[in-house]
């Protein structure tokens, strides 16, 4: 692995839990592994739903890197914040989005409401037009997130960007893909590689 164990991962996920019933264990698993590996998490702070599932796993491994970016409106519902190692406040939803921008060094986008939505398509804005360079991996579980891959490649389809625009985002279908595809970054997984017959269309 060539990437330093440093790294801070941003999670972003859904405040309820779907129906898609092995995720929330899935996510618990994978963001413990990624805890005791060494790498660090910073997510939206909630601790219902599928966050709930990303702060119980990162908080089971004993040094608890793990950083929640909530709402002031959302303390009441941190029930128990003895496990984050801290909480960054946030006022505003901008002022959220550049919190988890500046502390991250990639996204996961998990399945989630237009919250989640919104937010994976803020982090790529900001790597098609090279204000970050920060991969964006889409956990894309049982097709739940074909259209929005779709409308995100369809202004290269039609000529208003270019294709290597979206150099840095990649879509994973299962969970245990997520660590490889960051580390690794395959070809394969890229968004433009995954459409590349429809493009070319």
């Amino acid at each position: 692995m060539f990437l330093k164990k440093t790294k801070t991962f941003c999670i972003f996920c859904g405040s309820q839990f779907g129906d898609f019933p092995e995720l929330p264990r899935q996510i618990e698993d994978f963001t413990y592994n990624l805890s005791e590996k060494g790498y660090r998490i910073i997510f939206g702070g909630g601790q219902k739903g599928l966050m709930g599932s990303v702060y119980k796993g990162a908080s089971r491994f004993k040094k608890h890197h793990i950083t929640g970016v909530p709402f002031f409106s959302m303390l009441h519902e941190l029930k128990d914040q003895s496990k984050f190692e801290k909480l960054l406040l946030a006022k505003t939803l901008g002022q959220r989005k550049d919190l988890f921008e500046k502390h991250a060094d990639a996204f996961v986008i998990f399945p989630g409401a237009v919250g989640t939505i919104d937010e994976y398509f803020h982090v790529t804005v900001l790597n098609a037009y090279h204000l970050t360079d920060k991969p964006v991996i889409i956990v894309n579980i049982n097709g739940y997130y074909d259209l929005m891959e779709q409308l995100t490649v369809l202004p290269v389809r039609h000529h208003f960007m270019k294709a290597n625009m979206l150099s840095n985002i990649y879509s994973v279908n299962k969970v245990e893909n997520i660590l490889d595809c960051f580390e690794k970054r395959p070809l394969e997984a890229s968004l433009y590689n995954k459409y590349a017959s429809l493009l070319q269309e």
